[in-house]
């Protein structure tokens, strides 16, 4: 990466800067989405930023908001996007909302604190929706175990889910959204679809190879070639309920990640 060297003290001084794309003229956008290019190249090596920009800028979008991660030097270290659009998917209105996130390999824990931003913003724009008239749903695209585990601590109503029977209806818009975006499925597995190569260190991913958590297992199971070009795909609907609880979950999940963080600091001294 950049000249900028990730230790605790760096790590504890990064900003967010915050970038409504939506009203920018188009160039502009490119350009702005631009600054993420040299992070991008590093998580996914084979995806070229105009494919990025047709994927993230050129699509019809309601909502689109960019968050830069900035090291104290200045440098962006990493990046989270958010992007919303009305769609009929299976004979519903819905608002679906699409996010990424990443950062340097040794930035990517601070990628935590920006899930309150994306969180705040996505339940913005699901009420609009849900006054709208429109069911608001989010389409995660799980690259790594991690992501999917952070999603289900804050979003148990999500599928697929292990050991629970997904909701029918839920199912049927999360192949639709599939089908939306011409992702290509992975034969013989339900929730695995094929994308750009996320390469792994070999230590991270036997660390996950031999994890024994049942969410860990499952997304193991389905997407055996994570990092490598498969990913497990996801909807979780934003309803009322949903926005309600969201919140609580969130704080929970992340107060049970302080606590965890600092169980582990003191196990180490």
């Amino acid at each position: 990466m950049g000249a900028t060297r990730a230790t605790r003290a760096t790590r504890s001084k990064i900003r967010a800067e915050h970038i409504d794309l939506k009203p920018l003229p188009r160039d502009e956008a490119r350009r702005v989405m631009s600054q993420i290019s040299g992070v991008h190249r590093a998580c996914w090596p084979d995806k070229d930023m105009e494919r990025v920009y047709a994927e993230r800028i050129e699509c019809p979008s309601v909502d689109n908001q960019l968050w830069l991660m900035r090291s104290a030097t200045g440098e962006i270290v990493g990046f989270m996007h958010g992007v919303s659009e009305d769609l009929e998917l299976d004979g519903t209105p819905v608002r679906l909302m699409r996010a990424v996130a990443a950062a340097y390999p040794e930035w990517r824990i601070s990628l935590r604190g920006f899930e309150r931003f994306a969180a705040a913003t996505f339940i913005k724009v699901a009420l609009r929706g849900r006054l709208d008239g429109r069911l608001p749903l989010l389409f995660p695209y799980f690259a790594t175990p991690t992501t999917y585990r952070t999603f289900l601590r804050v979003m148990p109503r999500m599928v697929p889910v292990p050991g629970v029977e997904p909701d029918p209806k839920l199912l049927r818009l999360r192949d639709a959204a599939i089908a939306h975006y011409g992702l290509e499925r992975v034969p013989g597995r339900a929730h695995a679809c094929r994308g750009p190569r996320s390469p792994m260190p070999p230590e991270a991913r036997a660390h996950w190879q031999n994890h024994r958590a049942p969410e860990v297992r499952f997304f193991v199971e389905e997407c055996p070639n994570f990092g490598e070009g498969e990913y497990l795909a996801g909807l979780v609907p934003m309803d009322w309920r949903d926005l309600a609880l969201g919140p609580v979950h969130l704080s929970l999940g992340v107060a049970r990640e302080w606590l965890r963080r600092r169980r582990r600091d003191a196990a180490r001294r």
